[in-house]
């Protein structure tokens, strides 16, 4: 069976698909540049915090959640 069940469709509006252009072109992919830094700090602003940080997947985030509260094995 090869069917392929989909959870949610996508939803990528114009606006989306154009900054992820102008990522590509930049050569700005990744962890650093000024797509990242700018999420961070509109991030930050919309939670009402002075900073903010952005990681590559959920893991990642749950790990340093983690580590910032200093919860240890077990």
């Amino acid at each position: 069976m090869n069917k392929f069940i989909p959870i949610s469709e996508p939803n990528i509006s114009q606006k989306e698909i154009s900054y992820v252009q102008k990522a590509v072109k930049s050569g700005w992919v990744s962890s650093l540049g000024a797509y990242a830094e700018k999420f961070e700090n509109d991030f930050a602003k919309y939670c009402g915090r002075k900073y903010g940080i952005s990681v590559s997947n959920g893991t990642v985030a749950l790990h340093l959640a983690l580590v910032t509260l200093d919860i240890g094995k077990g």
